[in-house]
C-alpha cells in the first residue's frame, strides 16, 4: 500500500497533534503539581503544545521534502 504525499502529510500532522496534546496535558499537570495557578498551568501547557506542534510540523516538512 502506497500513500500519496498528501496522505502522508495528513497522517503525520494527525500523529503530531496527538503527541502535542499529550505533551501539553503533561505540562499542565506538572505545573499544577508544582503549585502554579490554573491560568499559569494553562499557559505552560499551551506553550508546550505549540512548541511540539512547530517541531513536529518542521520535521514532517523536512521528511516530505527529502522523500
Amino acid at each position: 500500500m502506497h500513500l500519496t504525499q498528501a496522505e502522508l502529510l495528513l497522517v503525520a500532522l494527525l500523529m503530531i497533534t496527538l503527541l502535542a496534546m499529550g505533551v501539553g496535558g503533561a505540562a499542565m499537570a506538572l505545573a499544577r503539581w508544582e503549585g502554579l495557578t490554573v491560568p499559569a498551568a494553562i499557559s505552560r501547557g499551551g506553550t508546550a503544545f505549540a512548541g511540539t506542534m512547530v517541531l513536529g510540523a518542521s520535521l514532517a516538512g523536512l521528511f516530505l521534502m527529502l522523500k
